[in-house]
């Protein structure tokens, strides 16, 4: 093989490393947003915290505990210390607090199980410190939430005369998804949901669902600005 042609094979092939690595960084897993003046910056360079309040005024969570059907109520959320971060990371030790809780057992009130987590009053349930990444799932960009330690999401508190159980811990992990299908469109207000399909929660081991959507956007100095995601 001669000179020329050894040349040329490595010129095509550091081409090819080049289209491989630019291929690979579009693909990344990225928070992405657009500023008031236009421009687009990605949570590397304007890490941003986020907020929420649940569309409807109810997110639940829906099991079955000893042949009873349960449902803990709650109508208001309030996301603490939730951001966006580079590389598709979300939350960061971050917390949801669940307010104006209540158990329901057959679908009727049962007003002698409390509904909180430790140290909170009756009605507040708040989960351990979360973690979560973006990722991509049959051509969808999700978001994955965990337990940052453990695999507790949250425990419930139901009290000595709760009939089904004296705690009620949740474990596993959220899936979540823009319900309209526009995580990648720049946005100042996403609405999200579980996505059913990979989210795998329990509750005192039994299966779990979380019913529910939220509206969730860009708080305090990045408030109002549109984003999205990549995946």
């Amino acid at each position: 093989m001669n000179r020329t042609r050894l040349t040329l094979l490595g010129l095509c092939a550091a081409v090819f490393a080049v289209m491989a690595f630019g291929a690979s960084a579009a693909q990344a897993n990225e928070w992405l947003i657009l500023t008031s003046g236009g421009v687009l910056k990605t949570a590397a360079e304007l890490p941003a915290l986020v907020g929420g309040t649940l569309e409807n005024n109810d997110a639940s969570v829906l099991t079955t505990i000893l042949g009873s059907k349960v449902k803990i109520l709650c109508t208001a959320i309030t996301l603490v210390s939730f951001k966006l971060e580079a590389g598709g990371i979300l939350g960061s030790g971050g917390k949801i607090e669940f307010t104006g809780c209540k158990i329901f057992l057959e679908e009727e009130e049962a007003p002698e199980c409390e509904a909180k987590s430790a140290g909170n009053p009756n009605g507040t349930i708040e989960t351990n410190a979360l973690k979560g990444e973006l990722g991509l799932h049959v051509g969808k960009i999700i978001a994955t939430i965990t337990p940052a330690a453990g695999a507790i999401l949250a425990s419930t508190v139901l009290g000595n005369e709760c009939p089904i159980a004296a705690n009620l811990p949740i474990e596993g992990k959220l899936v979540i998804e823009d319900c309209e299908g526009l995580a990648a469109e720049h946005l100042a207000t996403h609405l999200i949901q579980e996505e059913p399909v990979l989210t795998e929660l329990k509750a005192l081991g039994e299966p779990a669902a979380l019913d529910g959507s939220a509206l969730i956007k860009l708080t305090e100095k990045h408030a109002k600005l549109a984003w999205g995601a990549m995946a």
